[in-house]
């Protein structure tokens, strides 16, 4: 079964809501919420046929992005992986030259008890039926994060809160703990107090940021 005779239509739903309708035949086979569409396309995933089709909509010019994927399974869309940007800065790409594409980019997560964002490089391989956050697998991610959150303190009059939050948290996911406690004590003065009062609350957050593949 391919995509061909499938339609996609960006309606309103009996509730008024914005939405995709996938039909075939003009038998409706599912519909996804989507005020904005900003990408619809085919992309290769697992090396299999049908290629997937990647979805991405928007809440609007400042709302959350979701990026969807979707197989085909007995003829009916089947959506395989689903995740939230705020920039839409998603890329599928062939990272480590296995011949499989890993999908990259950057995530961002709100914590409710420190007040702030934190954002974070992603990457995720299919590894078997799953896809898995190998992130760790290239530390180059986190330096580079790491560096222009750097270069941003530099070129600001003082160090706030959310430049100390990532800086300190992309060291703590690439292994570098000490070192971005030790840079935030240095050059945030105006926000030390405020990090050292949240630094174990920051830890526990930042530690169980991670990729959950919907099921």
């Amino acid at each position: 079964m391919s995509w061909e005779g499938l339609e996609l239509e960006h309606v309103c739903d009996a509730k008024g809501a914005p939405v995709v309708r996938f039909t075939r035949r003009g038998k409706r086979l599912l519909e996804v919420d989507a005020e904005h569409v900003v990408r619809l396309q085919p992309v290769e995933l697992d090396g299999q046929a049908p290629r997937e089709l990647w979805l991405a909509t928007s809440a609007g010019a400042h709302g959350n992005r979701q990026d969807l994927f979707y197989t085909l399974a007995e003829g009916k869309p089947r959506q395989v992986l689903e995740v939230s940007t705020d920039e839409g800065n998603l890329e599928v790409k062939d990272l480590d030259g296995d011949g499989r594409p890993e999908i990259s980019g950057f995530v961002s997560e709100y914590f409710d008890a420190l007040a702030w964002d934190f954002e974070r490089p992603l990457v995720l391989a299919l590894q078997g039926k799953r896809w898995r956050d190998v992130t760790s697998q290239y530390p180059e991610r986190f330096r580079e994060a790491i560096a222009e959150w750097k270069l941003a303190v530099s070129r600001s009059t003082d160090c706030d809160a959310a430049q100390a939050l990532n800086i300190y948290g992309l060291s703590l996911l690439s292994g570098a703990e000490r070192a971005g406690a030790s840079y935030v004590a240095q050059e945030c003065p105006y926000v030390e107090a405020w990090f050292t009062e949240n630094r174990r609350k920051i830890r526990h957050h930042v530690r169980h940021t991670h990729f959950s593949q919907p099921r």
